[in-house]
């Protein structure tokens, strides 16, 4: 989405980030390429932002931790 707008406008001003994966899985067996995925999915995107302002969309889960959802937990934290 990032790289639509910066082909429609050339500059970013404010990006919302309001994504949303999970991949189920606690810390020790979450697999590395699900690991990524979320990863890849909820916070590589904010580098297109470049200078402009973030929203980062929360989550009770970035505060309290979930072990069935690490990755998600991790990425909203």
């Amino acid at each position: 989405m990032a790289q639509s707008c910066m082909a429609w406008r050339d500059t970013i001003h404010v990006l919302f980030n309001n994504t949303i994966l999970t991949e189920p899985a606690k810390f020790e067996d979450i697999p590395l390429k699900d690991w990524n995925r979320q990863i890849a999915v909820s916070l590589t995107p904010l580098k297109a932002a470049g200078g402009a302002a973030i929203i980062h969309h929360g989550s009770i889960d970035d505060v309290l931790g979930n072990p069935n959802l690490a990755a998600y937990s991790a990425d909203k934290g």
